[in-house]
């Protein structure tokens, strides 16, 4: 469930300026909306941004199955949302 995730989860997200853009980033705060999250962009630039709760895809869980995210370049230890 989406509302399990909590400060300091990794998550991965689709950006809401373009939906082809995959990013993962560490949550910073969490509200009834989204998260906010600081992530890496064009290999070395930070940034943070608020993601809608629908925006997530995924959230990294070194206890779930390894799996390969559809339509992503990621790959590992992901919740599915």
């Amino acid at each position: 469930m989406i509302k399990d995730i909590k400060v300091q989860d990794t998550v991965i997200f689709q950006s809401r300026w373009c939906e082809e853009d995959i990013y993962d980033g560490e949550v910073l705060s969490v509200d009834e909306k989204g998260v906010t999250v600081v992530y890496l962009y064009d290999g070395y630039k930070s940034g943070t941004d608020d993601v809608l709760l629908e925006d997530i895809l995924a959230k990294v869980d070194l206890k779930a199955p390894r799996i390969k995210l559809k339509n992503t370049p990621y790959s590992g230890n992901f919740i599915v949302y």
